[in-house]
């Protein structure tokens, strides 16, 4: 496995993490956990949408990279 594809693993598992707990309601949407755990998970996301050149996942993370950090800033 390269470099770019762990970091692309370790960004599903942060995403999909984060679903999985906000759903079972272990999370709330206004959690610092959840909050970084989706910015930090589509960053690495990013990052191997980047090198792969996959330009609509490019677009979607980046925006849910946006959202994460615009919810971050209210919690401060």
């Amino acid at each position: 496995m390269n470099f770019e594809d762990f970091f692309g693993w370790i960004g599903m598992l942060l995403v999909l993490g984060a679903y999985s707990l906000i759903s079972w309601g272990v999370f709330v949407a206004q959690s610092l956990g959840y909050v970084l755990m989706n910015a930090v998970g589509s960053l690495f996301l990013l990052y191997l949408a980047l090198k792969k050149k996959a330009f609509p996942l490019v677009f979607l993370n980046g925006v849910w990279i946006l959202i994460s950090l615009i919810s971050l800033i209210r919690m401060i």
